[in-house]
């Protein structure tokens, strides 16, 4: 059920596809403490799946909106089974929504990520400024705001 929702034909989130010999990962959403924040309840998520969570809903009866089986809120929160799910994949490239630890307001945790599945370069979005950094493995970060063109070497 949850596969056809977060993952489309056209969304990269969960996946590694490969575009012109690139490899490119995606991870949407953001960490949600009512999910999973890494930085609170000594990283545990509260939620592994979408699927425990919809289980949840569907017995307590939730407020709010829910749409397949979860509530509207969290079709953008970044579950553990989302990360899992990419750990021991390859890729060249991670796209996120959410930062690495090279940002501020980031997240070793998606550093981690990028190293384990051996990626290059990250380029995430969220928090809206034009940067570049890197992370604690030393993988290059590129940080994108709605004025931000990413281009790779060779024209792609």
């Amino acid at each position: 059920m949850f596969s056809q929702v977060y993952n489309s034909e056209f969304s990269l989130h969960g996946r590694v596809v490969e575009i012109a010999g690139i490899r490119i990962a995606g991870l949407g959403g953001i960490f949600r403490e009512e999910i999973w924040h890494p930085k609170l309840l000594h990283g545990q998520p509260v939620f592994r799946s979408p699927e425990e969570l919809a289980a949840l809903t569907s017995v307590t009866g939730a407020p709010g909106a829910v749409r397949e089986g979860i509530p509207i809120r969290h079709r953008t929160s970044i579950f553990w089974s989302d990360y899992e799910r990419l750990w021991d994949q390859s890729a060249d490239i991670l796209v996120l929504h959410d930062a690495p630890e090279s940002h501020r307001h980031g997240f070793p945790e998606l550093g981690d990520l990028a190293k384990a599945m051996g990626v290059r370069l990250i380029v995430h979005g969220h928090h809206h400024e034009a940067y570049t950094g890197r992370t604690a493995g030393n993988i290059e970060v590129m940080g994108v705001n709605r004025e931000t063109v990413v281009g790779l070497p060779g024209g792609c």
